[in-house]
């Protein structure tokens, strides 16, 4: 499942949330490898804080397979400009069994 974000009607504001995509750490912004960061679902759907998140060595869009017994180190930080504040709660959800 790839996260990405619309806006339906009636919403306060149109666009008021956006989907961010990795691309990746260093190197020119391009119009091709924002969609190519969509297409393996690199993203996250935010209004305002910005997310970022891995799992083991996986991140959105990675496939971890893992042990019944395994342990997974989750890390997870979000942070937001001062003018909306810093997020209070977080919610993680799986999908899959």
């Amino acid at each position: 499942m790839i996260a990405t974000a619309s806006t339906d009607y009636p919403a306060p504001l149109v666009g008021e949330e956006v989907t961010y995509a990795y691309t990746g750490t260093g190197g020119t912004f391009s119009p091709d490898a924002w969609y190519d960061a969509v297409r393996r679902g690199r993203t996250f759907v935010s209004n305002g804080p910005m997310i970022t998140l891995t799992v083991g060595h996986g991140m959105p869009g990675d496939e971890v397979r893992v042990g019944k017994a395994a342990k997974l180190h989750v890390h997870a930080q979000a942070w937001a400009p001062e003018s909306i504040g810093a997020p209070k709660y977080w919610r993680l959800c799986r999908t899959g069994r």
